[in-house]
């Protein structure tokens, strides 16, 4: 009989949102034979607890999962903590970045011993396996080391696609208990920029090495779309809802629709008639979405399945733009997936890749004037993102364009008044809306309406939040063009740095303003709701752009949030509560929204007039929804002249530990961050982090 090992498995989560990845894994563990328990981390404010946590605990085999480069800063400085307090087991790495990256993470990371190819479920019980018996893992299937690839992974195998996870936690959001949901792994698109190529490119060099034929490679959908089946994803939300009471369904998939509209529909319908069958009425769901997958049938079967809101891939405003990245359709269907949407009342956010590596200003400038015909959804415009193994990537790699690396890369516009925009805009998304996001923060708070409304949680009808919820969204979005169409014209005029500082001033009195009137809208839904809206998973910038936006209209450089509630240093809570009384959706909870009731209206003066006492007080009238996890900080990294990491601070000069510092420079090492230090003082962004 083999022996039984203890397996922890981590990753950092900004978001305090459960690692559905990482509870697959545990099920995959605990089928082998062992014991599995999953933790995440909010950065740096809770990785010094969770790494404690983890050593005194001394499983045998932690599992450290990195999707993505800027995840691997906290996840490599967590390996380097809980080696430093003298954690001595194997430590393996999984996800995206770690597969496509690995031999660099072995060269950056001397802690690494192994590295998990594609999904992990079946290379991490055959590691297991071979820890427990005291075997070698060179050779073990899916399982790279520092001397090569072992085996190749078992690409082809989906006996584990229906596998339901183990849940450790659950979180509320918008008062309800929510759950991560994956129906869906891979994806058929071939967008320039998507990581996703990269993983299939490698996917596919597995499954040869395998020996499977073209035909077996593409009937497993290797590389690209493979579907659980209906059955198992509608039991597996039939459980949650009657046995957890979760009524938000968070739907991860990349693409959850197949490429063909009637295909598509056919999927939803009959997974709505599954769920119909299983007594799973009142639910909400969220996914992303296609733009061309959203034609009217479709957005009727989404309506159906109880989606409320949705991520719309619309990534750019002109065919040129889409063409360059890969997505063939033209605008058109934007268009009219933004029209179908609407018409189902069906909330949307979309992000826009306003700057490309090849953007000039007058690129630029069509894109701007694209998002003139956008209605009803929230805008939040992006510059491309540059990821390891794409086709931007590798242009750019023979090029001689990328800067940075090897976890952030970076790129520069050729164009000069193009380069002056791309720096402005930058400087406005760190500057500004690192501390005050008007986006994030109105994302949440139109997600918990479009969930309210749902579920049925308002008590009389919404008619007049709708309207206000409408202007807001058309207000954010004229506000975003109005500050887009500033920075060209600084851009091209080339202004100084004191028409610069002044305009990023006044851009971030603007979208205080704006946040407060959101404060307001979200203040209108938890008084007309049966149920006090707490949510507990939310964009780290959200839960502090109410406070910081009264702080700026203050004149105050910073609002503490620490006596809204207790720290919570020993990580989140990864226990499963049963007797939570949250979830009794008949209970009516007025009491609660009755210390909240007295509504609030913030103009500059008014605010500036009242000082401190309307800071507070506008605080305690419900910043809490979504401001409760504890005390509030930004950090900095301190660069060098080139844009190494030299230190670490809070900006509230309350000092950290030393030792975590050289956790993170260590993690950062031949790391630089060129674009940051371009600035006169070497810093990057502010995140606001809770601990």
């Amino acid at each position: 009989m083999k022996n039984r090992i203890s397996v922890a498995l981590v990753t950092s989560s900004p978001n305090n949102a459960e690692s559905l990845a990482l509870q697959y894994v545990a099920t995959s563990v605990e089928k082998a034979g062992h014991t599995a328990g999953v933790s995440t981390f909010r950065g740096v404010s809770e990785l010094e607890s969770v790494a404690r946590r983890i050593v005194d605990a001394t499983p045998e085999l932690l599992g450290v999962s990195i999707q993505s480069g800027v995840a691997a800063i906290d996840n490599l400085a967590f390996i380097n903590r809980v080696r430093a307090l003298g954690y001595s087991g194997h430590i393996t790495c999984g996800g995206t970045f770690a597969t496509i990256c690995r031999r660099r993470l072995f060269d950056q990371c001397r802690h690494i011993d192994s590295i998990i190819r594609h999904d992990g479920e079946i290379p991490i019980a055959f590691l297991a396996n071979a820890i427990a018996n005291d075997e070698g893992f060179d050779s073990l299937p899916g399982v790279s080391t520092m001397y090569g690839d072992g085996l190749p992974a078992p690409v082809g195998n989906r006996t584990h696609l229906d596998v339901r996870p183990t849940r450790q936690f659950r979180k509320l959001y918008a008062g309800v208990p929510s759950a991560e949901i994956s129906a869906v792994r891979g994806c058929f698109g071939n967008c320039s920029y998507c990581g996703l190529k990269a993983l299939r490119r490698e996917a596919t060099y597995e499954a040869r090495q395998c020996g499977m034929s073209t035909m077996e490679i593409s009937s497993a959908g290797v590389g690209r779309i493979r579907r659980r089946k209906i059955d198992s994803v509608a039991d597996e939300m039939a459980y949650l809802y009657h046995e957890k009471e979760v009524r938000f369904f968070h739907l991860v998939d990349e693409n959850h629709l197949p490429g063909d509209s009637s295909e598509a529909a056919r999927v939803l319908n009959d997974l709505s008639d599954a769920l119909d069958a299983r007594g799973v009425r009142d639910r909400a769901v969220n996914l992303m979405l296609r733009a061309d997958a959203a034609t009217q049938p479709v957005c009727e079967a989404l309506d159906r399945l109880g989606l409320v809101r949705c991520l719309l891939g619309v990534e750019s405003t002109t065919d040129e733009g889409l063409k360059k990245l890969g997505r063939g359709n033209g605008t058109s269907v934007n268009t009219m997936a933004m029209h179908n949407l609407e018409q189902r009342n069906i909330a949307f956010h979309f992000n826009v890749l306003l700057i490309t590596p090849d953007s000039t200003i007058d690129s630029i400038w069509c894109e701007v004037e694209g998002l003139r015909e956008v209605r009803g959804g929230l805008l939040d415009p992006f510059a491309l993102e540059v990821y390891e193994g794409t086709t931007v990537f590798e242009e750019l790699r023979k090029t001689g364009r990328l800067e940075g690396g090897p976890m952030l890369w970076h790129y520069r516009l050729q164009e000069p008044a193009a380069k002056r925009f791309a720096q402005l805009f930058y400087r406005i998304k760190r500057d500004v809306f690192a501390k005050v996001n008007m986006t994030a923060y109105g994302y949440e708070v139109l997600g918990a309406l479009a969930v309210a409304k749902r579920l049925k949680l308002l008590k009389d009808d919404s008619a007049q939040i709708d309207a206000l919820a409408s202007a807001l969204i058309k207000k954010h979005n004229d506000l975003w063009i109005s500050i887009l169409e500033s920075t060209r014209v600084h851009a091209v005029s080339d202004s100084d740095e004191e028409t610069i500082h002044g305009f990023l001033e006044e851009t971030g009195l603007s979208a205080a303003r704006l946040v407060l009137e959101l404060k307001h809208l979200e203040t209108m839904v938890e008084q007309g709701c049966r149920r006090r809206l707490k949510s507990e998973i939310y964009y780290p910038s959200a839960a502090a752009a109410v406070a910081m936006s009264l702080s700026i209209l203050c004149g105050s450089a910073c609002v503490s949030c620490n006596h809204v509630g207790p720290g919570n240093d020993a990580g989140p809570d990864t226990s499963v509560d049963d007797t939570d009384t949250t979830t009794d959706t008949d209970t009516d909870t007025e009491t609660d929204t009755d210390t909240e009731t007295d509504t609030y209206t913030c103009s500059e003066q008014e605010t500036r007039e009242e000082g401190w006492g309307a800071v507070n007080t506008a605080i305690d009238a419900g910043c809490d929804n979504i401001c409760d996890q504890g005390e509030m900080f930004e950090y900095r990294l301190i660069l060098d002249e080139e844009g190494h990491m030299i230190d670490m601070e809070r900006e509230d000069g309350i000092p950290i530990d030393q030792e975590l510092i050289d956790c993170y420079i260590a993690a950062l090492e031949g790391q630089t961050f060129p674009c940051m230090a371009e600035r006169d003082h070497f810093w990057l962004w502010c995140g606001v982090l809770l601990s």
